[in-house]
């Protein structure tokens, strides 16, 4: 039975895929500041080429990007040797009716629109803090920003 008090204290291996560079080092920074190990990608093909090396306990993607989209990187993952017990959460500015269900069919886990604010970070730490326990359901991080 695992030690549910070292897994609360193991980084988690995240990979963040966001295609802004602005927001890609800052959402680093701030994962990283929370204690964990994270690799960013502006690219989604250099990003699936680490995650099929390493696979992440969580990803962080994006739904555009130049070459491609978070969906088709999302299926991708998905099929990689290693991905079936990563968490894979979409991060969007795209907020219209319909957005929640689009991603959750897509075979993301979550949904967080940017930007990112406080109360969305400490939903952040409860996901984190979930899915280094195993704890994390599937589907139930959907979140938008309040105005």
């Amino acid at each position: 039975m695992p030690d549910h008090e070292t897994a609360a204290a193991a980084p988690l291996q995240i990979l963040l895929v966001e295609s802004n560079p602005e927001v890609n080092a800052s959402f680093s920074e701030l994962l990283a500041s929370m204690g964990h190990a994270v690799t960013a990608f502006v690219d989604a093909d250099a990003a699936l080429g680490h995650a099929a090396r390493q696979p992440p306990d969580v990803v962080f993607s994006a739904l555009v990007f130049r070459w491609t989209n978070g969906f088709a990187l999302c299926a991708q993952l998905r099929q990689l040797p290693g991905m079936a017990g990563s968490t894979i959460v979409a991060l969007t500015g795209l907020g219209f009716p319909g957005i929640e269900g689009i991603v959750r069919e897509a075979g993301f886990d979550h949904y967080l629109r940017k930007p990112i604010d406080r109360r969305m970070l400490a939903d952040i730490v409860a996901l984190l803090d979930r899915v280094r326990t195993r704890t994390a359901p599937r589907h139930t991080l959907i979140h938008e920003r309040r105005s």
